[in-house]
């Protein structure tokens, strides 16, 4: 899945939105049946000054500058996910800056330039405080600008505005136009259209002003009843807006403008100057708002006022008093004071300011332990404080006179753990969560912080297993897990007021994979535009869930795994392999690896798509040969996934005859899919299962991969499915050693199991395992069966599918657990019938728990499985 909330989409909204909005007025047929006569000259629109003032950075007060930027003026990348770069386009005056992109090919969906790249502060004629900026994408329906040059119209040397200007055509937007339907979503024909797209910036503004100049030969003006804001945000700069605050919805009615915040670095808000913004759907990541109708002016040029970005911050009480001193909104400062409970400073805390159910603002306690909020001049307010681990405290109410307020934090204690290796008692990563009897405190959705799912207070991944965590007081269950290899550690903590309770976690492995390392073959990180997580929790979350092989597969980027795993320290526990998630609206998502990452291009080198057919890209694919070789193509959720994201619905595989209804965009060379995405064998049967088993009647030897598809871990881990990798070793450094084409190459022989809480092995005659090849047996076959779990794992079912067909189920319960060590539930021989001919046979082996099972509190909602993939058999 791209995420939690993008396929929730809200079609009832944006199909009543187009109902109401009707089709775009057609192109009018200049002179044609005695309509109006052509217009007399084509309109034309002018560029500006190719590189603008020689110091764009310089400006004093009432002055404002635009220019190329230099390299040494553009500050260090906290997250390096910017795209911006030396050469970009600079507007900037005292307060605040932006940068315009160059014209030529971009980073990120949106492949157009001339797009805003960053927003910062200015301090001292320098760029501070970057937001996190991503994309947003203005368009016409689906239609945006494509520029052939971005120059400077003003550089501020008259004292005026500052103005940068993209000059070009308005074209369709890249990473949406390949949508089926796209036009029937998104009508009106706009293409080709001339326009200039002019970013100002007064002097001491804090705003910059988006206006779009249409060169019109139409003799009739065009309405345009879809003006459309894309933003590409998702949580890398939370959304927030009026009255609803960090509770957003695509279902929750117009808005005035929608901020986008990162605390404690420079936030933006987005307007329309015509009127409210409409939420209507969002894909990948992508939010989409539309902006009331508006006309292009026949006959000449007529230009439009499209957006305004407010910039400020740091985070959401400096960007809302930035944009209320732009307009003019009487404001006041109430300076909340926040103690601990022995009334010292309490730095840190959040401070969340309300009026009823409306959110206002919230800012966070410098080190004196105050926070200055900007509220309304003449209103009364509550104020709320957070911080993690505690109970809410207040709310304190500030009447509309009064600036000052004062909030003492409840008095909790401390969790204490310690996880150690059984046996060796060295640290190691582990996952450790609390969860209050009582429940944890309720947070409302409005405030946009940090709720953990299912009634925790914490969920925490220390790298070195050792961690301390605020408590409130009372009764609290500590749970300390190393993924499914290991034995769950519980233990249950009375907290009193002021005291630390030492937990103590001694991790026991139990489950034998030698010579295996378990990999997840399909996971985000922020670099993903629909992805929360930042790559360093990713990382801690696989090594403590007990993964080893972590492979990064952004969409459409390629960034490696292993420069971050070497700066925690965790290249003992996790090789990280270089890959990415081949990203197609159109016909499917593909997981290729491994990759080398190419500086200096598009997205560091991912594999162009648009308006071409699978097999070109799936060429151009295997012909990129790096370091490890060409890389290996996993099909990711070949099904049911929606907006072209599954291939085999979009190709028009049938499983029951084998043929497609798409022949030319079917493709014969792949043998790797994810038959498990987030999700377990009974839950596929009717679908991927089906799908992989006709393959392998067919004769084509295909295997089956499970992935999580994370996005957020805490809506699907790192690791559930798994995909267990013969590689020879039990060593992640010895296997960093090897490389990845080792990993690449065992996986494309298919000598791999998918575990999701089980582990299940499988050996024929001479010591033959999943992918291999017995030849010459008898009419019938022996298979030795181990299934392993630790206890706080269920399993009680073992299936054996054949040719298709499940041709036997075994109980797994007391009788079959070995005397010698009850993580072993089965182990025995189990006879398998072999087909004459030459195709022969080939079989499977399912296990899984009871119906009800899950692999909670380690990964709630989960149920345990684990399927090795075929063996084959010929006589």
């Amino acid at each position: 899945m791209w995420s939690l909330r993008a396929w929730f989409v809200s079609f009832s909204l944006f199909c009543l939105l187009l109902l109401a909005c009707g089709d775009d007025d057609p192109r009018a047929d200049a002179g044609a049946d005695g309509g109006p006569p052509p217009c007399e000259e084509m309109p034309t629109l002018e560029g500006g000054d190719p590189d603008g003032h020689a110091e764009p950075l310089g400006a004093a007060a009432g002055e404002a500058r635009a220019g190329r930027v230099e390299a040494a003026e553009l500050p260090v990348d906290p997250d390096g996910l910017a795209v911006w770069q030396e050469g970009d386009f600079l507007l900037a005056n005292g307060r605040i800056a932006a940068l315009i992109e160059d014209a030529g090919r971009s980073d990120g969906l949106d492949s157009f330039g001339g797009k805003l790249v960053g927003l910062f502060g200015v301090e001292g004629g320098a760029l501070v405080a970057p937001a996190d900026f991503n994309e947003v994408t203005t368009a016409i329906g689906r239609f945006t600008f494509e520029p052939t040059s971005v120059t400077v119209m003003n550089d501020g040397s008259d004292g005026g505005a500052a103005v940068v200007r993209a000059l070009g055509a308005l074209s369709p937007v890249p990473f949406i136009d390949p949508v089926d339907a796209i036009d029937l979503l998104l009508p009106g024909d706009f293409d080709g259209i001339p326009v200039a797209v002019d970013y100002s910036l007064e002097p001491d503004a804090e705003h910059v002003d988006i206006t779009y100049t249409f060169a019109s030969s139409s003799p009739t003006p065009r309405m345009v009843n879809q003006p459309v804001h894309f933003f590409v945000q998702y949580d890398r700069m939370i959304d927030w807006t009026p009255v609803q605050g960090f509770d957003v919805s695509t279902g929750m009615g117009a808005v005035p403008f929608v901020a986008f915040v990162e605390d404690g670095a420079t936030s933006f808000a987005w307007e329309s100057p015509d009127g409210d913004l409409t939420p209507s759907l969002e894909i990948s990541g992508t939010q989409v708002y539309f902006a009331p109708p508006f006309e292009i002016g026949a006959c000449g040029t007529s230009e439009h006022h499209f957006a305004r970005v407010h910039v400020g911050g740091p985070g959401l009480d400096g960007l809302l008093a930035a944009k209320a001193r732009t307009e003019g909104v009487s404001q006041r400062d109430v300076t909340v004071t926040v103690t601990e409970p022995d009334g010292s400073p309490a730095a840190g805390v959040r401070v969340h300011a309300l009026s009823g159910d409306s959110h206002l603002t919230r800012e966070a306690t410098d080190d004196s332990g105050q926070a200055v909020l900007s509220v309304p001049a003449d209103a009364e307010i509550q104020v709320v404080a957070y911080r993690a681990g505690s109970e809410l405290a207040g709310p304190a109410t500030v009447a509309a006179s009064a600036t000052t307020a004062e909030i003492a934090l409840p008095e909790g204690g401390f969790l204490h753990v310690v996880a150690t290796e059984a046996g060796s008692g060295a640290g190691l990563p582990v996952r450790v969560m609390v969860v209050p009897t009582a429940g944890p405190p309720e947070i409302p959705a409005t405030f946009g912080e940090r709720v953990e799912p299912f009634g925790r207070l914490h969920v925490e991944f220390p790298v070195d297993g050792e961690v301390t965590l605020r408590a409130p007081a009372g009764e609290h269950t500590v749970l300390v897990s190393r993924g499914y290899e290991y034995e769950l550690v519980s233990e249950t903590v009375t907290v009193a007021a002021g005291e630390t309770v030492e937990v103590t976690a001694s991790m026991e492995r139990v489950v034998d994979t030698t010579g295996v390392q378990c990999g997840d073959f399909h996971v985000h990180t922020h670099r993903s535009p629909d992805a929360e997580d930042h790559v360093t929790l990713k990382l801690a979350s696989a090594a403590a869930d007990g993964l080893e092989i972590p492979v990064r597969a952004d969409h459409d980027w390629i960034a490696a795994f292993e420069p971050t795993i070497a700066d925690m320290g965790l290249g003992a526990w996790v090789y990280g392999v270089t890959g990415l998630e081949l990203t197609t609206f159109a016909w499917g998502h593909f997981g290729i690896f491994p990759l080398d990452p190419m500086p200096g291009a598009v997205n560091a080198g991912a594999f162009d798509w648009y308006y071409k057919d699978p097999p070109e890209v799936f060429a151009d694919v295997r012909g990129r040969v790096g370091e490890a070789g060409a890389p290996a193509m996993i099909v990711h959720h070949p099904r049911n996934f929606p907006f072209g994201g599954a291939y085999f619905d979009v190709a028009g595989y049938d499983a029951d005859t084998g043929m497609v209804d798409n022949p030319s965009m079917w493709d014969e060379e792949f043998t790797l899919m994810e038959a498990f995405n987030d999700s377990d064998f009974d839950e596929n049967v009717g679908g991927t299962v089906a799908d992989w088993f006709s393959f392998l009647d067919s004769g084509r030897r295909m295997f089956a991969v499970g992935s999580s598809d994370s996005h957020e871990i805490m809506g699907s881990p790192v690791g559930y499915p798994r995909t267990c990798v013969r590689v020879g070793t039990d060593d992640p450094a010895e296997l960093r050693a090897m490389g990845a084409g080792h990993i690449r190459d065992v996986m494309l022989g298919g000598d791999f199991t998918v575990s999701g809480g089980i582990y299940v092995d499988a050996v024929a005659a001479g010591g033959v395992g999943p992918g291999g090849t017995v030849s010459g047996a008898g009419p019938t076959e022996l298979v030795t069966i181990t299934v392993q779990a630790a206890s706080w794992i269920e399993a009680d079912t073992l299936r054996v599918y054949a040719d298709g067909a499940l041709i036997e189920t075994l109980p797994i319960d007391d009788t079959t657990i070995s005397p010698t060590n009850p993580a072993v539930r089965f182990e025995e021989d189990v006879m398998v019938p072999v087909a004459d001919g030459a195709a022969g046979s080939w079989v499977v082996f399912v296990a899984s728990g009871p119906e009800d099972a899950d692999l909670g509190p380690v990964h709630p909602g989960r149920k345990p499985f684990g399927v090795t993939n075929p063996i084959f058999l010929t006589r």
